[in-house]
């Protein structure tokens, strides 16, 4: 009906590379954003040592 035909492989490859990209960086992003801030006070405490 719509004449759809399958992607070449050297597209669904960029396809697939672009999404694992993307969801790495996503999660990188994540971790960094909800990570624990350590304050001046504890890295002081921690550098005195």
């Amino acid at each position: 009906m719509f004449g759809f035909v399958p992607l070449p492989g050297r597209v669904m490859a960029a396809v697939l590379g672009s999404v694992g990209l993307y969801l790495l960086a996503t999660e990188m992003a994540k971790r960094r954003f909800y990570r624990h801030p350590v304050s001046r006070s504890m890295k002081a405490a921690v550098s005195s040592r």
